[in-house]
């Protein structure tokens, strides 16, 4: 029967176009074939936690602390903007600035074409800065030819109209702002030199040509002292460093409206790092431990009073704390203490989403600015607020957005603030991770029934080498003795052999033994020896399946060759702590590395194995 078939099939009559079927059908097969292979590739999330701003771990108190790299942040490195906004200043503002601070934005823009100098009086004082000291500092840190490329400057030529605030000074403005040039004969300042004699009719030119100051032309014509050097001249063909004695070196702030410039219109003042602004809001005060994450699904708990919120409205340096409104969806993070804590102080707190709440904002006549409203948090830096974003329960992340007021006041009056509704993305955090919660205090209470995570229930002491690690060795030369990895009173959470995983709850083999280190605890050389292989690329913190499974779900490793085939291997490091490199000579109890959370792990802990001959054998047999 299956002959006679085949027979059936061969005889009917080929179609003409039968290789063009068959060419096609290849190709279709291929196309499905090379899909099948690089999509899990394609839609592997990101290893890496995403990093908004340059961060860099601090010590808080023996702990692991997320901050802006003050030394590395620039307005050039903050994040564009993620959604669109405006901003409309009274008349009466406007008239009693002289300038127009109104202005709106969109998603995608950058910070440093939207902030004005006058936003940040009272945070960076960036108005004391000079010119030469930012010229100064861009060149030093970039060089010429890399300032060209970043800002599409020409940094050999540059011109007043690189510094736009000059486009609106008029004469008397300068010689208010630059001291000594009141008295400098019209010949010594081409700009002005050039600007009245431009203003000027044919009667005039005589007396402008002499030897006249400007102010003593200004005398005899003191409505001259109502233009604008831009509404007369074109700036873009006077040297900025040269043709104006006395303007580069003295602060921007001595200068007429200078609260109405951008701070991408002051030549390389986006590329100065923050930590070199005259003052910084960005100072110590105190931290919380992100506890766990709640999505916008929950609803408020209306039998919690006030005083387990600590997110509202941001005034004057201070957050007034609003509870979440009843009924209505909000997420939040779920805050706790560290160990060292005497006293409850965050435990079990609430830091309410701000895109779930809208608290009222801002003060004085100002406060009307954007209908009165702002989202809810908190303020961390001084008036700068701190508001949580996207917080995804799933994966255990949530992003922030940090929030710079618009503050104005002149001699006679203090306009106030506007609220919190100009917004920048800010650092990303995980569960597990300590949150900045400022210098403010914060209301006590009774905590709630509410279990401390396991992994933050003590701070184990770090292991002194000296003490835990007596031998000593000779160019990494063995002892033959293997002795505790980590400090003698971290107890263990996992022994050598069958157990269920806590992660697929499944029966596997566990090769090691797990040490209950905290997060960042020291990692000794169990014996003499050479390092074989390291790894240092997985990161610390998140739920996706990318970080479970990095560096082989070891996440990041040391391994090190011992004497008559040992082999000691230290996995589940910190990111970027490890301090040997393969092939190094290295002696027993010397550091190696952090403990971490990296790769397929509930919380920070040691792995720890020891093979013979590359056979797993149970540690707790060899250690001294």
């Amino acid at each position: 029967m299956l002959i006679s078939s085949r027979k059936l099939f061969l005889s009917e009559k080929p179609n003409k176009y039968w290789w063009l079927y068959s060419i096609l059908r290849a190709i279709f097969l291929l196309l499905l074939l090379t899909v099948y292979i690089l999509v899990p590739f394609i839609v592997r999330p990101s290893i890496a936690l995403p990093r908004e701003i340059p961060t860099v771990v601090a010590d808080y108190s023996g702990y692991p602390v997320l901050i802006p790299d003050l030394e590395n942040l620039s307005w050039s490195r903050m994040p564009n903007l993620d959604s669109s906004g405006s901003v409309i200043f009274p008349p009466e503002v406007i008239d009693s600035l002289g300038f127009d601070p109104s202005r709106s934005w969109q998603a995608g823009d950058r910070p440093e074409n939207i902030i004005k100098l006058g936003d940040l009086e009272s945070l960076f004082g960036l108005e004391q800065l000079s010119l030469d000291r930012i010229l100064e500092i861009a060149v030093e840190n970039y060089g010429l030819e890399q300032l060209k490329e970043l800002t599409g400057i020409d940094w050999n030529h540059l011109t007043l109209d690189d510094f736009k605030t000059i486009s609106w000074q008029t004469v008397p403005d300068l010689l208010e702002g630059i001291p000594g040039l009141r008295d400098l004969p019209l010949a010594q300042i081409k700009p002005l030199y050039d600007f009245f004699t431009t203003v000027a009719d044919r009667e005039q030119l005589d007396l402008i040509k002499s030897s006249f100051s400007a102010s003593q032309v200004l005398d005899l014509n003191p409505e001259w002292g109502d233009i604008a050097l831009g509404d007369v001249l074109d700036l873009g063909v006077y040297d900025l460093v040269s043709s104006i004695p006395g303007l580069i070196t003295n602060p921007i702030g001595t200068l007429g409206k200078w609260g109405n410039t951008l701070i991408s219109q002051v030549p390389g003042l986006n590329l100065l790092p923050f930590n070199l602004f005259p003052f910084s809001p960005f100072g110590g005060g105190q931290v919380a431990v992100i506890d766990l994450l709640w999505g916008s699904a929950e609803h408020c708990d209306s039998s919690l009073d006030q005083s387990w919120f600590v997110t509202g409205s941001a005034i004057d340096n201070q957050t007034i704390i609003k509870k979440c409104d009843p009924g209505k969806g909000a997420g939040y993070i779920e805050l706790t203490d560290l160990p060292t804590v005497p006293q409850p102080l965050f435990y079990g707190k609430r830091f309410v989403s701000g895109k779930d709440q809208l608290v009222d904002g801002g003060k004085g006549i100002l406060k009307s600015v954007g209908g009165g409203k702002e989202p809810t948090g908190r303020a961390v830096y001084g008036s700068i607020k701190v508001q949580a974003t996207d917080i995804n329960q799933s994966t255990g992340l949530f992003k922030t957005a940090i929030s710079i007021p618009f503050c104005y006041k002149t001699l006679f009056q203090d306009f106030g603030c506007t609220p919190h509704i100009f917004w920048i993305p800010w650092i990303t955090y995980s569960e597990g991770m300590l949150f900045p919660m400022g210098g403010q205090p914060v209301p006590p209470n009774l905590p709630p029934t509410h279990i401390m995570p396991p992994i933050l229930a003590e701070k184990p002491k770090e292991p002194d080498p000296a003490s835990e690690q007596k031998d000593t060795c000779y160019e990494g030369t063995a002892t033959g003795q293997f002795h505790y990895p980590v400090n003698r009173d971290i107890g263990l959470t996992s022994h050598f052999g069958y157990r269920t995983n806590p992660i697929n709850q499944s029966r596997q083999f566990h090769a090691g033994i797990d040490f209950a280190t905290g997060f960042g605890s020291t990692v000794v050389a169990s014996d003499g020896g050479t390092v074989s292989l390291i790894n240092n690329s997985c990161d610390d913190w998140g739920k996706s399946a990318a970080k479970r499974e990095c560096g082989n779900k070891g996440g990041n490793w040391v391994f090190i060759n011992h004497a008559n085939g040992y082999q000691t291997r230290y996995l589940h490091l910190q990111l970027g702590s490890l301090l040997v490199h393969p092939n190094q000579k290295i002696c027993t109890g010397a550091a190696i590395a952090k403990s971490g959370n990296s790769g397929s792990s509930t919380g920070p802990h040691l792995h720890f194995e020891i093979l013979e001959n590359g056979i797993r054998v149970n540690p707790v047999n060899l250690l001294k």
